[in-house]
């Protein structure tokens, strides 16, 4: 048995085109989403393309990004929960 792995380079996200289209009509959620980590834009993409059904990626893409908007994610949360502690 023989195993190969492949490198993916890590700053490639692959963005599902229903959550470009979000993207690309909504600038405010544009810079919110350019201000995560390619970890999270990773993930969130993930989620979004986990659903085969068009009609509920656009709906994920939607409440997602309204999310990110409004700092909602728990990644974002936690994030403004560790820097409160720390001052």
């Amino acid at each position: 048995m023989t195993v190969t792995f492949q490198l993916t380079n890590p700053d490639k996200i692959d963005v599902p085109e229903e959550l470009q289209a979000v993207l690309a009509q909504d600038d405010e959620a544009m810079a919110a989403w350019k201000k995560l980590t390619p970890g999270l834009q990773r993930s969130l993409s993930y989620y979004v393309k986990s659903v085969k059904n068009v009609d509920s990626r656009i709906k994920r893409s939607f409440e997602m990004l309204h999310k990110v908007k409004t700092g909602q994610l728990y990644a974002q949360r936690k994030k403004v929960a560790d820097r409160d502690r720390e001052a």
